[in-house]
């Protein structure tokens, strides 16, 4: 198990808990051109809330208030 703590774009600090990822970091190129390094934590996390987010865009008109 690992922890990264890592500065988003919007400058807040996070912390993530991950027994699958390690220590590692990537170069990714910001919206300026710049390079950062960011914990591959992080980029896996961004990467795979797209189909999450798109998932519950989906199936918002049919949820069912209880």
């Amino acid at each position: 198990m690992s922890g990264v703590r890592s500065e988003v774009e919007r400058k807040k600090e996070v912390t993530m808990i991950s027994t699958y990822h390690g220590k590692e970091t990537k170069l990714k190129l910001t919206k300026c051109r710049q390079e950062k390094q960011k914990p591959v934590s992080v980029l896996d996390y961004n990467e795979t809330i797209r189909g999450v987010d798109l998932k519950d865009q989906l199936l918002q008109p049919y949820l069912l208030e209880r």
